[in-house]
């Protein structure tokens, strides 16, 4: 979820008005992943991925709002890095708690969100992502 305030930008001028502007968005991502996992305990991972998206929005400038939906779809790669090499905390996690290996992950990803070229919000544009991964 994203949320974020700043004053409003008139649409002829291009200066700032006095009417504040607040965006509030809410992503919701289905993904196809393939990883490169060749053997067990591999060190480095790399990844791509690639889905469709649909990201619930409300816009809200100088007390009007508008509410809708912006879909679209991305693709992106990545690399995780295979944290069990700390040997006392990967045995204590998959003996007690069933998780097999934890990756940090680093990822790019772009995003074409605007409804397939229609005007409006676009929400389109590289994205990076920091992360862990468990892997049960």
């Amino acid at each position: 979820m994203g949320y974020k305030t700043g004053d409003a930008i008139g649409l002829s001028s291009g200066t700032t008005s006095n009417d504040k502007f607040s965006l509030t968005m809410i992503p919701l991502r289905l993904d196809l992943v393939y990883r490169a996992d060749f053997k067990p305990e591999q060190f480095i991972l790399p990844y791509a991925r690639a889905g469709g998206d649909a990201v619930l929005f409300r816009e809200s400038s100088g007390g009007n709002s508008i509410n809708g939906i912006k879909y679209g779809f991305h693709g992106g790669i990545g690399v995780g890095f295979l944290l069990d090499r700390l040997e006392s905390l990967s045995g204590t996690m998959e003996n007690e708690m069933g998780i097999n290996d934890v990756y940090l992950i680093v990822e790019r990803r772009y995003s074409i969100i605007n409804n397939f070229q229609s005007t409006g919000l676009d929400l389109s544009g590289f994205y990076p992502y920091l992360g862990v991964l468990f892997e049960f």
